[in-house]
């Protein structure tokens, strides 16, 4: 991701000599990107900590097979990616034993932290647009969904975002594209009028 890859490469290398807390500085600069992430993609807030959890016990199991020059934003996220689909796949099975079972997709979390509502009129439209943005992410096929968040929120280069998804930039660049046109049609009754 190339924000903080020395300082990233540093602690990790702390973690790797045995020093006490050293993994604690790893869990408290990504914890909360990996939880705001998490609860996007599985839409269940109760499952948060439990699933960042799974991730950083995963991520300290194995920190020692990671490519040194790899970035640690990609393999990161590639393990939370990959611990989101698991949770699905079990979710799904175990909707699928218990008729009418299972809450559904609870709506995403908010995405849009950084909208700063000067007005009450404007604080209830931004919290509107909030809701409906999150009912039209959980409608998104889950690789168009996880493109989406990893650019918008995240930030990731479309290559980084490859390396974590597995598969071409070109592919994360179309998935992309799509979820775009589906939340701008979507959302068109909040994109009126002139756009930034």
């Amino acid at each position: 991701m190339g924000r903080r890859p020395a300082a990233d490469d540093v602690v990790i290398a702390a973690v790797a000599a045995g020093k006490p807390h050293a993994f604690d500085v790893l869990v408290a600069r990504w914890g909360p990107r990996v939880g705001a992430y998490l609860r996007h993609v599985v839409g269940e807030p109760a499952w948060v900590d439990d699933l960042t959890q799974e991730v950083f016990v995963k991520v300290h199991d194995h920190l020692h097979e990671r490519e040194p020059n790899a970035s640690f934003a990609v393999w990161l996220f590639r393990i939370a990616r990959n611990t989101a689909l698991d949770f699905e796949r079990r979710r799904r099975l175990h909707a699928r034993t218990l008729e009418s079972a299972g809450k559904g997709r609870g709506p995403l979390a908010r995405l849009l932290a950084r909208r700063r509502p000067p007005t009450p009129l404007a604080e209830l439209e931004s919290r509107e647009f909030a809701v409906a943005l999150e009912l039209a992410l959980a409608e998104l096929p889950e690789p168009q969904r996880t493109v989406f968040l990893l650019r918008e929120r995240e930030e990731l280069a479309y290559e980084e975002i490859a390396a974590v998804v597995g598969c071409p930039a070109k592919t994360v660049s179309t998935r992309l594209a799509r979820a775009r046109a589906y939340l701008r049609r979507r959302l068109a009754g909040f994109l009126e009028g002139p756009q930034p």
